[in-house]
Formats: C-alpha cells, structure tokens, sequence
C-alpha cells in the first residue's frame, strides 16, 4: 500500500472528479488516472472546472452510510438539527459539544454551511463517511469549534470563505472520549495520540487551495491534520495558533512555555517516508502561534506571526516525527511527545517567515512586567534557507537547530554526517533592532520621592534635605544621588521601543554550518527617535551655583533646592514651599540601542556570509545604551 499515492474518483454529490487516497473507496465512476509521487498533482486542472451546483452536506439516515456499513444515525451524541433552505445548510446544536455523521460534506461555490451554536466554547465534531475527500468551494460559517473529520480527505478549493470560532480539518480521527472530555484533558500526551489513522484508513491530504480563505474568531485555531497537508491559500487566526501537522498520528501537549501561547505538536510516520507539510501561501497569526510539523517542512510563502507588548508572536517550524513519551517535569502521570528523528527543513526561495512588532500600538510595559520577544524556531537533520529568503523578528529570536536525534550533541571532535544548515546567497536572517521609533519626550521626565532605600549608597543625601524630597530625573541620565532604577522600571514601554534592541541569531548544527557569500546575519542595534518637547529636572544650589540633578556628585553636601524656595508667613505662622522649577524646551533627539548577538555552533562551519551588528550613536549617546 503506498500511503502517499492519489487517484481521481467520481463524486455522485458534486458531479465531479476528487482526489482520492489509493486504499479510499470509489463509488459511481472512476478514472484511471493516478496522480503519483505525493500530493504534487493531485488537483491539478481539476478545481479549475468545478460546477456550480445545488450542493450542500448529506447527513446520515440511521442506516448505512456512505463508506460505513454500520448503521449511523446523524447525531451520535449531543442534540443539534439540520436543515436545507435552498443553497444554504444550517445546523441547529443545542449542547455543549455534539457528533454528527454526515453521508457527504461538500459546500459548492455559491452555497453555504452554517453551524449555529450555543457559543464560543461549543464544539461539533462532524464525521464524514463519503468515499472521496470532500471539497469546500463555498461558504462555511459557526460560532464555535468545527471539527472535519474525513479519512479520504479535505479540499478547501479557490473561492472557499471559512470563517468560524475555531476550525479542526483532519483526515485522522478523534476519538468520542477525547472530544467530549476535551484535548486538553490528555494527560498523557506523550503515549495518546490526540488524532490518529484508523486501521487500514488511506493517509489522506487536506490541502487549502489558492484563492481558498480560513479564518478564526480571536483566540481561535485552525488545526489541519493528515500525513500530507498543504496551504496555497490564506489562513488567518488572531490571538490564537495555525498548526499544519503531517503524519499518521498527530500529539497535542499544552504548553507551559510562555513564549508560546497553544499546543505542542509533534507527529508519527508509520512508514519511512513520512509525512509533508507545505505552505505556499500566506499564513498569518497576530499575536498568535504558526506550527508547521512533519518529517519534511517546506515553507515556500509568507508566514507572519505578530508581537504586541503583552502577547508575542511566535513561529515553530519541525521538521521531524516518531514521538516517545517524555515525563513533564517530576509528575510521572503526565507526558509530552517527543520526537526522535529529524527530517528536511527547507525556507523556499523568496520565503519570507516572520515575526513583526506591532509598531501602531500604543499599549506599553513596566520593566517589572514580563515581556516575551518574538521567536522563530526551526528544527531538521537538514535546514536549507534558500536564495532571497526571509527570516525575521525584529528584537527576537531565531533559533535554528541541526541534529540527528531528539537532543542536540555537542558537536566536539565528532561530526554528525548528514546534518546541515545552508543559508544561501540572498537569504537574510534579521533580528535587528526597530530604527528610529518615535517617543515622546516628556515620557523621560519623572518625579521621584527619595527615600532610605535610593539613597543607601549615598551616606552624605541621606541626611541631607533631599531625604523624603520629590524630584525630577530624566530617565536617560538619572541621577548619581540615588538609585532610582526602580522608579525607571516602572515606565511602560511599547512592543516597538522594547523591539529596538538587537536579538540574538543561533544556529547549531551537529555537523555543518555553511554560511554562503551574499547571505546576511543581522543583528544591529535600533534607535529611538525622541519628539521635541518639554522636560523638567530638578537643580540644586552649591554656593551660588546651580547643578542639575543628573550631574550631581553624591561626595557633595548641597545647600537646597536651587528651583524652590520656603516663604514663612508670620501673620498667620505658616511656612509654604513655593516650587519655580520650569520646563525647558527640548530639542528632538535620537538614542541608539543596543546590537544583539550572533550564536555559531558546528562540527564544521564555512561562514562568509555578511555579519551585521551596527550601532546608531545618539545625539546624547552615553557609552551604554539602557535597555529598552
């Protein structure tokens, strides 16, 4: 049986032929053709002439049902209700979570298939029994969670409008137990697959044709599972996770990683060849998580992931599979997956895979808040970055790692034959700072009240009348009176001020390195670019003269403020401190940023691509930069 081949079927419901698996059964008519060699030819010429027809899904009877010989009943657990008005199917479910049993699921171009639910959190799990994959050409809407389950296959074809809470296209199945109690619930994600090939189930393919479009409501994901899966397409899911999983099983832990906000994936190959996860069009995840995982990973379009200052972006490509359990930390009644081979990671060429900051945003952090940077990570035996393609994350992270096994080896004296990271002539890898971000300058001035705790290190200001005294510092230069680092820590800084400091670039390989000529590591540090504006410090008097506080030497005892004086009222015996500290106008103004750092790890390297680590000097520039 060859798991990876395709033929073209007659599908009775659509009028049409559909790609079927080699073990899937035919009904009707059927085609001689064989499309070979993996999912490369399986629709060609074929969508391109798909009918405008009255169709919608079929659901089951109570009897046998398409490829199902038992009898099925629409629902098998839950309550929910179908209808047909026209070109439009609506499903009514009333609980919770629902499994339906459906003859065909098909939705032609001009109609629709609405899922009405109780709510985000309902979930409809929708088991497919037609003996060919099913093709989505229209719309597909609900609420909630959907779930397709369709061993012989799932085509999202040119002209498909997905738009639900969350979207779970798979040709492995979920077992009722699971679905119901939820994925979640697996606390044994390491020896229980969340999705799985039935026995003698064809391998499948879901594949998002060009022109095909699945989006989520915030929060959601789409999850596309099957020993080939493939986006030509556009798939979209706002604060929540894509993942493109490639095998016959499919392992979903949750992760306690705060750099990413999901599931973590990982996937098995019964057979040596494994499975293929292919992007050729756009995947977008804002604040969000893409996950692409199969023996081999192909990323040839665009996949972006988006940083805000409280929710990063991040992107896993893995190219790997056969999972054994690992124990998640010391609570031996928990596992995770974890994959022992490796496999092919290739960034195809003009790829671009990114992670970007959110620079319109306005929303900030305190340096006493957590703030995860962007992260790209990659894992393969083998990982080519091809011509003029693209990896980025500004301020972040990029993480490649080369190996032949489930951990990474020290290379030492002993090279690993076969394992790899090329980046080719053309191909950049950036994690440089954001230039020239714009900043208010007013934000640098801030009034601090000195107390024991600033001024432990200045013996001489602790007695002084600066003791329990408000002033007012420029955070760029602070003051050598006090530590007022704590006070500094608590200005809030947006995602696009944190990201103007350069990240870090790290490429491991347990056998070579090859850094090609025209290739480009980019790790330059950003600058900030200050508004003119107005800004107040706090002066005080030395025998006549007037010393800023940010110039101030703490071996010095002051004689008072130099901006305010006491008046005393003997009429009505007060005394009032009359503050005359006046802003100044000041000038626009540039601070350079930090670079970041490039990390190399090999048995072997050929490095002679172009390192970049350039630094902005600002107009004020100290000798170190703060951090942003």
């Amino acid at each position: 049986m060859n798991r990876n081949c395709y033929r073209l079927v007659f599908n009775k419901t659509l009028g049409m032929m559909v790609p079927a698996a080699e073990t899937a059964r035919s009904r009707g008519k059927s085609s001689q053709g064989k499309l070979a060699g993996g999912s490369a030819l399986v629709l060609a010429g074929v969508l391109a002439a798909f009918p405008a027809l009255a169709q919608v899904p079929v659901p089951c009877g109570g009897g046998a049902c398409g490829v199902n010989p038992n009898p099925t009943a629409f629902v098998g657990s839950g309550a929910a209700s179908y209808a047909v008005n026209g070109t439009q199917g609506i499903v009514t479910q009333t609980t919770n979570k629902a499994i339906l049993n459906w003859q065909s699921f098909n939705v032609g171009s001009g109609h629709s298939m609405e899922f009405i639910q109780p709510g985000a959190g309902a979930a409809a799990l929708n088991r497919i029994w037609q003996g060919d994959a099913s093709v989505i050409a229209g719309a597909l809407k609900a609420n909630g969670q959907i779930y397709m389950v369709n061993q012989n296959g799932i085509v999202f074809a040119n002209g498909a409008q997905v738009q639900t809470g969350s979207l779970y296209g798979s040709t492995l199945d979920i077992t009722d137990e699971l679905f119901l109690a939820g994925i979640p619930s697996n606390t044994d994600a390491g020896n229980v697959a969340a999705f799985a090939a039935n026995a003698g189930a064809p391998g499948g393919l879901v594949r998002v044709e060009a022109g095909a479009e699945l989006k989520t409501a915030s929060g959601g994901r789409v999850m596309l599972l099957a020993e080939n899966v493939e986006n030509h397409g556009l798939i979209e899911t706002p604060e929540g996770q894509t993942i493109l999983a490639a095998g016959s099983k499919v392992y979903l832990a949750v992760s306690d990683d705060p750099n990413l906000r999901g599931f973590l994936v990982e996937v098995d190959s019964p057979d040596s060849g494994g499975g293929t996860a292919a992007n050729t069009g756009r995947i977008l995840a804002e604040r969000g998580n893409v996950s692409m995982t199969g023996l081999t990973v192909n990323q040839s379009g665009r996949v972006t992931a988006t940083t805000s200052a409280s929710l990063n972006g991040s992107i896993r490509l893995m190219a790997r599979d056969s999972v054994s359990a690992q124990i998640k930390g010391s609570d031996a009644a928990v596992t995770v997956p974890e994959a022992l081979r490796t496999g092919q990671l290739n960034f195809g060429e003009g790829s671009v895979t990114e992670v970007l900051p959110e620079t319109a945003s306005t929303v900030g952090l305190s340096d006493e808040q957590t703030f995860n940077r962007s992260k790209i990570e990659g894992v393969g035996r083998v990982i080519h970055a091809k011509n003029d393609s693209t990896i980025r994350a500004q301020g972040g992270m990029i993480d490649l790692e080369a190996r032949a096994s489930k951990t990474f080896q020290d290379p030492g004296s002993k090279k690993v034959d076969g394992v790899r990271i090329q980046v080719d002539d053309g191909a950049v890898l950036d994690v440089s700072g954001l230039k020239d971000v714009s900043v208010a300058v007013e934000r640098n001035y801030i009034e601090v009240e000195l107390r024991g705790s600033q001024l432990a290190d200045s013996p001489l200001q602790r007695s002084s009348f600066l003791n329990k005294s408000k002033v007012w510092i420029d955070i760029e230069q602070g003051t050598p009176l006090a530590d007022v680092s704590a006070d500094i820590a608590k200005v809030e800084r947006t995602v696009a001020e944190r990201s103007a400091v350069g990240g870090t670039i790290a490429l491991r390989s347990e056998g070579d390195l090859v850094l090609q000529g025209g290739a480009t590591l980019d790790v330059s540090g950003g600058s900030i670019a200050y508004r003119a504006g107005f800004g107040r410090t706090t002066r005080l008097a030395l025998d006549g003269t007037i010393v800023d506080i940010g110039k101030a030497d703490p071996e010095q005892v002051y004689d008072g403020f130099a901006d305010r004086y006491t008046v005393y009222d003997p009429k009505w015996n007060q005394t009032r401190t009359i503050d005359i500290g006046m802003t100044n106008r000041i000038n626009a103004y540039t601070a350079g940023r930090d670079a970041g750092k490039v990390e190399l790890t090999a048995h072997n390297m050929a490095v002679d691509a172009t390192l970049r680590g350039d630094v902005q000097p600002g107009t004020y520039q100290r000798e170190t930069a703060p951090a942003a």
